[in-house]
């Protein structure tokens, strides 16, 4: 079975954007929500912060799944003649789709998510005159929040009715953070991807703790890492990641056998799974010296002698083929701050103001606070 993620065709529109003419300069919105969940604002983000993003979690996602799947009817917006990003359409990693034959289930479907978009009582009346002005003379009156709220509607609708998992475009992630939507289908890739992500925030902080006190860390997706640190200029960084998922089929197929698990509740095959995720935290926290590594002896045996090898020589050795060793490599890969540093100098802003006012905007983005816990 193959792993499928609908993206939005926004994320590659801000890609291509980025990869073809560089860091854009204009000053974007990210919605929030007061905390008493009353209103909404924007807050002033640099654009290349959101163009960014949008390229960290593509590369992560081109690595992790076979397939991304977009919509067909707005393929035009990143989709032309010598697009950088051509050769992911030409090699059947992004597959477009047609939801046409969805019809009114769609529609109704859409109505429904839009009512659980809007969080607050403004952003009620602001999507409502939204409604109003398009059926009255077809006329957008504030665009912005139309493709958050009613075009996210539509693609989250997409996703339930086509049962693929969605990964939203950067501005539309923060929206969804602050809902309650019905219950998504278990996702594999989310799980391991989390996995990864939450041990890395626990190594980072613990060790930031115990070395340095309360000082913050960069700690971006480590496989956006690996591509970066790959290419040598911002032409080689699509080829990089392409070749990173060369190198990630075997990580690609243990992902999907467990997608299968998910899939048919099979509660003995997940465990399977959810283990080897388990042992590897624990022999990474012994590595570190987040808890002990324990005395416990543990048995291997063969037809020609048997051995009793310490638990933590075990996991060295267990976690050093295959899916587990790829997996601790991503636990174990760099920050990333060198990183965006080398991307920001690929794309021609290494040393200028508006270089650092992006590097600004992702360390804080990226960063982990040893004082939040581990």
């Amino acid at each position: 079975m193959s792993t499928s993620l609908m993206i939005d065709n926004w994320t590659l529109q801000d890609v291509e954007g980025l990869l073809s003419n560089g860091i854009g300069v204009d000053t974007v919105g990210e919605i929030l929500i007061s905390q008493d969940r009353q209103s909404h604002s924007f807050k002033d983000l640099p654009e290349g912060v959101l163009q960014i993003d949008a390229l960290l979690t593509l590369l992560t996602n081109l690595i992790c799944f076979d397939h991304l799947t977009v919509d067909s009817r707005f393929l035009y917006t990143w989709h032309q003649d010598h697009a950088q990003l051509l050769p992911l359409a030409n090699l059947g990693v992004v597959v477009p789709q047609d939801y046409g034959n969805f019809g009114d289930d769609l529609n109704l479907l859409r109505e429904a998510i839009v009512g659980e978009l809007c969080v607050t009582p403004t952003l009620k009346s602001e999507i409502t005159a939204i409604q109003a002005a398009w059926r009255h003379d077809k006329s957008q009156i504030n665009p912005h929040l139309s493709a958050l709220l009613w075009g996210g509607a539509g693609i989250l609708a997409r996703s339930h009715l086509s049962k693929t998992p969605y990964f939203g475009h950067p501005f539309r992630r923060r929206l969804l953070q602050e809902t309650k939507l019905f219950p998504r289908q278990p996702s594999a890739v989310e799980s391991v991807t989390t996995f990864i992500q939450d041990e890395r925030t626990r190594m980072f902080r613990f060790r930031g703790l115990a070395l340095s006190g309360s000082v913050a860390h960069v700690s971006m997706p480590p496989l956006a890492i690996r591509a970066i640190e790959s290419a040598d200029n911002i032409e080689q960084l699509l080829p990089a990641a392409l070749n990173l998922r060369d190198q990630n089929a075997e990580l690609r197929t243990w992902i999907s056998e467990y997608q299968d698990a998910l899939d048919e509740e099979d509660e003995r095959r997940q465990l399977k799974y959810e283990n080897v995720l388990r042992d590897i935290s624990r022999a990474l926290q012994a590595q570190y010296g987040a808890n002990e590594a324990g005395g416990t002896g543990v048995s291997i045996s063969t037809a020609f002698f048997k051995l009793d090898l310490p638990k933590s020589l075990l996991d060295r050795v267990r976690n050093s083929f295959g899916v587990r060793s790829t997996l601790c490599n991503l636990v174990l890969a760099p920050r990333g701050a060198k990183a965006l540093e080398k991307l920001l100098a690929m794309l021609g802003e290494g040393k200028s103001l508006l270089g650092r006012d992006v590097l600004q905007g992702l360390q804080a983005r990226y960063s982990v606070n040893p004082a939040a816990g581990a």
